[in-house]
């Protein structure tokens, strides 16, 4: 079923770009329902990475907000995880864990085939050592 909605607040449309505020609560939801899903191109959730990014976020909960774009692919009306995957998990822990209720930007962006999802996941990641092994 094709997306006419998408999930945020404060919505800001950039042309195939529609940026929104998405709350760690939200996330969560997100997360544990799979309505996000991972593709098979990103790489392996890092536990430590996490853990270390939940600590920073709880030091210093302002930093966040210089980093906090998140990039989700709509194909054929399914939400995929193009960049962002650990900030995603920092969310989700510090909502569960810390009832922590900030927010991420989500950048929805339609896109027209897998191909194209696959680029757009290489165009984001290209200072991203995880590259090396694609």
């Amino acid at each position: 079923m094709p997306r006419k909605t998408y999930y945020g607040s404060n919505q800001k449309v950039l042309g195939r770009v529609i940026r929104k505020h998405v709350s760690f609560n939200d996330i969560s939801k997100l997360l544990d329902n799979e309505i996000i899903i991972k593709p098979a191109y990103q790489g392996a959730l890092l536990d430590d990475k996490i853990n270390s990014m939940v600590n920073a976020y709880l030091r210093n909960p302002d930093y966040i907000h210089l980093k906090d774009m998140i990039t989700i692919g709509d194909l054929n009306g399914y939400l995929y995880i193009i960049d962002g995957q650990h900030r995603l998990d920092m969310a989700r822990i510090l909502w569960k864990e810390h009832t922590v209720n900030d927010f991420l930007v989500f950048n929805y962006y339609k896109l027209k085939t897998e191909i194209e999802a696959l680029e757009l996941f290489n165009e984001l990641n290209k200072d991203s050592v995880k590259n090396k092994f694609y």
